[in-house]
Formats: C-alpha cells, structure tokens, sequence
C-alpha cells in the first residue's frame, strides 16, 4: 500500500446536504462521496476533492475546479452560517456571533462579502435565488427553495476517534 493509500484510508468525510425541507448530516466512506452527484443540488461543495458546482437560473451548471472564486475564508465563513440556517434571516449581530468575526457587525463590511458571494452564485440581486436578504432590519438569508450539500474530511485517529480536520457546521 502507497503513502497516499494509507493516508486517505484514515480519512473519512463528513456530508451535510439540505434538501428544501431539511439538515441531514451523514459520514460517508471515499466511495460514497466520489458516487454522490453534483448536479443533484443547486449548490454542490465538495472540500474533499476540491469540486464546487452552482446551478444557474437557467438550470446550468457553473463549476470550479477547487475554490469559491473571490470567496476566502471570512466569507466562506457568512456562506457556512447562512446554510446552515435556510430560510432563517440572519442579523449582522446573530451572523457576527455564529461566525466569530465581530467584523460582521458592520452592515458595510457585510454587504461587501454578500456581494462576493453573489458574484461567485451569479445571483442578482434585484432577483436572488440564493441569497435573500431584509433593510429593515437589515438581515440575510439562504433561500430555503436552494437545495445545497456540503462535503468535509475529517481525520481517524489510530484508535477511531475523529481527529478534527474539518471546522463542522
């Protein structure tokens, strides 16, 4: 067995996948993620294998070979939160303490990154597909009509534990 063999044997994945109506988490076997679909979703992200794919208003598949373009990891940060909570519309201070970044407080500096994030989507904003969001209060939200899944390594210990590669939703 090659080096590369042995380390993907200790490596598992994690998949959580919204399909319009729910969260359903799973961990999956290399096998399992390299049969899953990308085109099953509106939005396949696969940090695995590097594989991101969005679905066009007119029902085409964008796809990037690894990264979100113009997307780093603050912003992915907004895109994990938002996710994890279709439908549910977010305020600058609920995002801020979900994420971490006290950054995210500024309605400017949000506003910034949902824009990043609606030019990697291709969602206009004038008719979003993806990302819904309120001036009064200002809030975002995931439109929970987009169905998505999220792909994770996760690192096995020797002994079977999860070792934590993965920053989890």
């Amino acid at each position: 067995m090659t080096a590369e063999q042995l380390r993907l044997r200790d490596i598992e994945f994690v998949s959580c996948c919204y399909d319009g109506k729910e969260l359903v988490d799973a961990q999956l076997a290399r096998t399992e993620v390299l049969q899953l679909d990308p085109a099953a979703d509106d939005f396949h992200w696969n940090e695995a294998f590097g594989r991101v794919s969005i679905r066009t208003e007119a029902g085409d598949m964008v796809e990037y070979p690894t990264e979100i373009p113009g997307v780093g990891q603050v912003t992915r940060k907004l895109l994990t939160a938002l996710m994890s909570r279709p439908g549910e519309f977010l305020s600058p201070q609920r995002i801020a303490a979900i994420t971490g970044y006290r950054w995210f407080l500024s309605r400017v500096n949000l506003a910034g990154r949902l824009a990043a994030l609606r030019r990697a989507f291709k969602d206009d904003a004038r008719k979003p597909r993806f990302f819904l969001t309120r001036r009064h209060p200002y809030a975002i939200a995931w439109c929970a009509a987009r169905t998505w899944s999220h792909i994770e390594p996760v690192a096995v210990s020797v002994n079977g534990d999860q070792a934590g590669i993965s920053d989890g939703h």
